[in-house]
């Protein structure tokens, strides 16, 4: 008798226990600032800042296409896509900017919003916290910060990660390597720790802390850069940041959004924050095959004019500029009167600064508007009428009708990257600069047109001022390995193989957009419990990652 009440005890507690709802955490919001604006005090465009941008971006996706054929296969490169040989920044172009570092560290002058391009926020590594100042990616799927076992002059400045200084640190095998374009590389061993944003702990993250840093970073205020796109894309072929963070419970929803702007800009990690859009989220399907958020079939519009249709787009947030196939975006600036060319040999035009068209992308729902604003990267020179726009012509290797589109877009709209459904979402901004509480997101489907709430989560603010925020991904193309050694015009803000004082007539009209190649839909979680449909369980590889990890 005593042992059947105890068992029935037993159980009557377990049913109780298992009543009791669990509480997932709220998401959090994370500041991030601006890192680099391609437009200088003046208002000119900074030449010699957007190339090396363009060959960073230009190598970030090289790497990236090497990854995913090593941990797909070579069957998930989009049509047309090939990896390109290592782009390099031209050497009158890297003389200039190594010039205008040391002058900046003689002048021992803080950086200003507009010497700034991507969206840095703060990260802590380890235990206790080790701080470092990171770009937040989505164009990347790895973590790697400084570590102190640099001993380079470019790590001098840099906050390093002390692997004996953490009791949560432990050693993983295999070796963390990425090219950048001055011919050196971002390199270092593999570790696990503790990795934190905006208060969201991922414990026995995969990261590297790098003992070898290119010059490229040498004057650029971000320690590393923290990957938030699928695994399929990682160098260390294992979970990002926040799918692991999503894994262990640490948010409640399966999410993260953006909002960019001149002030408050943030990540918010966990769902989004409701407070900075308005209506309905439009979302469209991605592949986790793919490594991308990517969406397919695309339109732009100039003047309310279909200009290119039936495209690709990459989600990029580590881009500030909005990349095309040559001929296409070479047609797209044919139709914008007083249209010129200000460099050819890497893909950029202007237009009369004083008529910028209107340009908006669609994906089969409405248009989401480019403000005037946001595609004017600046005057060509002082007092000139003409200004360059933020779409430019680069083969880039992703495929024949891939375009890439950074934060020139993403300032327009609020951003949702859901990883639950597979899906980029974009909102209305609600002009509201401040955070608040977030809402739990309904599915998106794969109509243009689904739209739901947003999900509860985590976000990290940044701020234009200065405050601690994620730095500038390697994300922009620039001039290719056969062009850098060309010199360029005599002015630090001049082209690389044409002179900006006296442009080119707008170019003709020719190309077409092409079709794009369908993606395909992976499955999400079952509301079982069961996760053996969901997409990471398709790559065995993975699944071992998180058998280390355990």
């Amino acid at each position: 008798m005593f042992a059947y009440y105890s068992l029935l005890a037993t159980v009557s507690l377990a049913l109780s226990a298992a009543a009791i709802p669990v509480t997932l955490p709220a998401g959090q919001s994370v500041p991030i600032r601006r890192r680099a604006k391609l437009t200088t005090d003046d208002g000119i465009f900074d030449h010699d800042r957007a190339i090396q941008l363009t060959v960073l971006t230009q190598n970030k996706h090289r790497q990236n296409l090497v990854n995913l054929i090593a941990n797909v296969g070579e069957s998930a490169l989009r049509k047309g896509a090939a990896i390109k040989d290592v782009a390099r920044i031209p050497l009158p172009v890297k003389r200039n900017l190594e010039q205008r570092a040391a002058l900046k560290k003689r002048q021992a002058v803080e950086l200003t919003d507009e010497e700034e391009v991507e969206w840095p926020g703060s990260i802590s590594v380890g235990t206790p916290a080790q701080d470092f100042y990171v770009v937040f990616d989505t164009g990347s799927a790895d973590l790697w910060v400084p570590s102190s076992e640099c001993s380079s002059t470019t790590c001098s400045s840099k906050d390093k990660y002390d692997a004996s200084a953490s009791s949560t640190s432990a050693e993983a095998d295999g070796e963390f390597q990425i090219q950048y374009g001055d011919g050196s590389n971002v390199s270092g061993p593999i570790r696990k720790d503790t990795v934190t944003v905006g208060g969201v702990s991922a414990e026995n993250q995969f990261f590297s802390p790098v003992s070898e840093l290119s010059d490229s970073f040498a004057d650029d205020p971000i320690d590393g850069i923290l990957g938030m796109a699928y695994p399929t894309i990682s160098n260390l072929k294992q979970d990002p940041w926040f799918t692991n963070a999503q894994k262990q419970g640490a948010v409640a929803s399966n999410s993260f959004g953006f909002y960019l702007a001149e002030q408050g800009s943030e990540l918010f990690v966990g769902g989004t924050n409701e407070k900075l859009y308005t209506g309905d989220f439009e979302y469209h399907e991605t592949d986790p095959s793919e490594g991308y958020w990517l969406t397919t079939g695309a339109t732009l519009n100039m003047n309310g004019q279909a200009a290119a249709q039936d495209f690709e787009t990459i989600i990029d947030s580590g881009t500030t500029i909005m990349y095309g196939p040559p001929e296409v975006v070479k047609q797209v600036y044919s139709s914008i009167e007083g249209s010129t060319t200000y460099d050819e040999a890497n893909g950029m035009y202007t237009f009369p600064c004083d008529s910028a068209p209107t340009v908006a992308f669609n994906w089969g729902g409405k248009d989401w508007e480019v403000t005037a604003e946001n595609f004017n990267l600046g005057k060509t020179e002082q007092g000139s009428s003409d200004c360059v726009g933020a779409l430019a012509g680069q083969d880039l290797g992703l495929g024949d009708n891939t375009w890439l589109i950074g934060d020139a877009f993403m300032k327009n709209v609020y951003t949702v990257f859901d990883f639950e459904q597979n899906a980029v979402g974009f909102a209305a901004l609600s002009g509201s600069g401040s955070s608040g509480n977030s809402s739990s997101s309904a599915a998106p489907s794969s109509s243009a047109s689904a739209s739901g709430s947003a999900p509860a989560s985590a976000s990290v603010t940044a701020s234009e001022s200065g405050s601690a925020s994620a730095t500038e991904s390697a994300s922009e193309p620039a001039g290719s390995d056969s062009a850098s050694e060309s010199a360029p015009a005599n002015s630090a803000s001049a082209p690389v193989e044409s002179s900006p004082s006296a442009p080119a007539s707008a170019p003709a009209a020719s190309g077409s957009s092409g079709s794009s190649a369908p993606g395909g839909q992976w499955p999400g979680s079952s509301d079982n419990g069961d996760d053996s449909g969901n997409w990471w369980n398709w790559f065995p590889w993975f699944n071992n990652g998180n058998d280390q990890k355990n």
